[in-house]
């Protein structure tokens, strides 16, 4: 099999640096996903998402999911978790992807078991419950989300997640519980199940850092 590079550009660094690797063991054999500053001047515009082939291949613009499809293997559930969390995680939602800006809301101790894909990320602050969506395991219960969860359906996996969403122009955000549709090459298809405002507690203070 020919080898790939992905390049993904990430100019509003929050961990990352260009060049490094990001870590996805279901990428397919050759495949490699790598953090790329199209213009190498550390600005929030200079990102982009390229994907490299052979020589003789173009290289194609990835903005969502569904294009890694051919590039990567989905074998179980945890590798149908990991790859739609290539999308929201604090190491690589701001990776030039297209849509609003979007994390997954989780408890503390599910946020320090998901991957970060060997990009370090900022250190959320003590006491700031609701940065990148995390609260601590007992402001989730509180809340009341649903939690990440998989399932099989036929060759492919569906995962059901709480998506925490900025609303543009306004600084407010919503929750959007999610069913993501992962197929065993990639393929991906997402809809909405329900969408309301995001939880309200004098405790949280929803946030994720904006390009400035």
């Amino acid at each position: 099999m020919i080898g790939a590079v992905l390049l993904m550009a990430y100019a509003h660094v929050i961990g990352g640096v260009a060049n490094q690797e990001i870590r996805f063991h279901g990428l397919n054999p050759g495949v490699r996903l790598v953090v790329y500053d199209t213009e190498w001047g550390g600005l929030p515009e200079s990102f982009g998402i390229k994907l490299l082939r052979a020589p003789t291949i173009p290289p194609k613009q990835i903005h969502r999911l569904a294009d890694l499809r051919g590039s990567v293997s989905i074998r179980d559930a945890k590798d149908a978790l990991d790859f739609v969390r290539l999308r929201t995680s604090p190491g690589t939602w701001d990776l030039g992807w297209d849509g609003g800006i979007e994390v997954e809301i989780l408890s503390s101790s599910s946020s320090q078991r998901s991957r970060n894909y060997g990009i370090a990320t900022d250190r959320i602050p003590a006491k700031s419950e609701g940065w990148f969506g995390v609260v601590s395991d007992r402001l989730f219960r509180e809340v009341h989300v649903p939690s990440a969860a998989v399932k099989a359906n036929g060759a492919d996996f569906v995962v059901t997640r709480s998506i925490l969403e900025k609303v543009q122009g306004y600084d407010e955000f919503k929750l959007r519980v999610v069913e993501e549709q992962v197929g065993p090459d990639g393929a991906y298809k997402r809809k909405v199940i329900r969408s309301a405002s995001a939880p309200r507690n004098p405790d949280i203070f929803w946030f994720v850092p904006m390009k400035e």
